[in-house]
């Protein structure tokens, strides 16, 4: 396939025809979606037709899923729809964010990242640019991309060059709220202030070994200097907003730091969410921890839509020592479908049964039946959140060896 050759002034000319269309698109009347869509099938469309793709669109990065929100086309062309979405883990774009692939890949079939991707053979991917939709805040809005169905060698790095002009001025439309509201934005700057001002603090809560009366493991949690987050609310906007992988990567650089301080014989436990535990960059820094000491606590909360690519990535870290946690379970219905999918070395009972666990007998009856479970599956089992004297006295009569919760020590700082 041969597209017209990219020459300087030609990258002049559509930087110039690409800022008219910013301008055209900020006069736009914000409820107008189909106005600002029209302007940014333009944006697709040209480069599409310079660069003679088959495929053009921009896609944002939601919840853990590359989300199609705008697209241009070849006529035959059905493969994907606007709105359609897939986990970001599958795609080029996490890839090409996160550095393990370039911008930029001539023939997809002479590159093993590419070649061995379902999504290759799925859209018949042959070539392929993709850039990242940046804003100024550093959050990744998700990408600008295009592909030909058949490799073409003569796309080049003008041609990447176009691309990039094309992606800036999308993400100077989304900043100008066109996409985004205000509200985002300024959580989006809130949660970055946290990395740049350093204000995330460790704090440490023993899990106790009741046969040996001393800690087995401590679970390292977070808590911030300032408190505009709630931990829970910090993490789970953070994954919404695009943030999960910088937030994992700040934690673990933070914990490795304060890995002295926690003495050799007591594990480490952590908190990371399924999308995580397939982050390649998240599971290389996880990989420089002595991992025979390091339980990864995965939680009920959080759906899993792809069991076997979860027991895939973890597998190497698992036959290296790391311990593996089912967290909340007897919360929810998932937590079952958490525990026999992904075989984990350890249970978490949560609160929501162990709490009054001595004055409920139908928490307890659940209790006897998850306890049994784990004895049977020779899996440790770890009650949270005991409170009272009596919801110990209960949980250690039914067999239960290891516990946590504000009975034995609240959350402390990591010192």
């Amino acid at each position: 396939m041969e597209h017209l050759e990219s020459s300087s002034s030609d990258l002049n000319l559509y930087s110039d025809f690409a800022s008219d269309l910013l301008t055209q698109a900020v006069d736009i009347n914000l409820s107008s979606k189909d106005e600002l869509f029209k302007v940014l099938r333009t944006l697709l469309r040209s480069v599409r037709q310079q660069l003679q793709f088959n495929v053009t669109f921009i896609a944002e990065f939601k919840d853990g899923r590359r989300v199609f929100r705008v697209i241009s086309a070849d006529l035959e062309f059905d493969a994907i729809k606007v709105n359609d979405s897939d986990p970001l883990e599958d795609t080029y774009c996490q890839r090409i964010v996160d550095g393990r692939l370039p911008e930029l890949t001539i023939d997809s079939a002479l590159v093993d990242e590419t070649r061995n991707l379902p999504v290759t053979h799925k859209l018949s991917i042959g070539s392929y640019i993709g850039v990242p939709i940046k804003l100024s805040s550093g959050m990744i809005y998700g990408t600008f991309c295009g592909y030909t169905e058949t490799a073409d060698p003569t796309l080049n790095q003008r041609d990447l060059a176009l691309m990039r002009v094309f992606a800036d001025v999308t993400a100077a439309i989304i900043e100008s709220n066109l996409f985004e509201n205000n509200e985002t934005i300024s959580i989006t700057n809130s949660l970055l202030e946290v990395f740049h001002r350093d204000q995330l603090l460790l704090f440490q809560q023993p899990i106790i070994d009741l046969k040996h009366q001393s800690s087995y493991a401590v679970e390292i949690l977070s808590r911030f200097t300032e408190e505009r987050f709630a931990p829970d609310v910090f993490y789970s906007q953070a994954d919404r907003y695009g943030l999960s992988e910088k937030t994992a990567e700040y934690f673990l650089q933070k914990l490795m730091t304060a890995l002295p301080k926690v003495p050799t014989d007591i594990k480490i436990s952590v908190n990371l969410t399924p999308n995580q535990c397939v982050n390649e960059k998240i599971l290389n820094q996880l990989s420089g921890f002595p991992l025979e000491r390091i339980i990864i606590e995965i939680t009920e909360h959080v759906v899993i839509h792809d069991y076997e690519k979860v027991e895939h990535f973890l597998a190497p870290l698992r036959k290296a020592g790391l311990s593996l946690a089912v967290d909340d379970a007897g919360s929810g219905y998932a937590s079952f479908l958490h525990i026999l999918s992904l075989k984990p070395d350890i249970i978490k009972l949560d609160k929501a049964l162990t709490h009054d666990i001595d004055k409920d007998p139908a928490r307890r009856a659940l209790a006897i039946a998850l306890i049994q479970f784990a004895n049977e599956q020779n899996i440790k089992l770890i009650a949270e959140g005991i409170e009272t004297q009596q919801e110990l006295d209960v949980l250690k009569s039914l067999g239960v060896r290891f516990m946590q919760g504000f009975l034995f020590s609240k959350p402390t700082p990591l010192k």
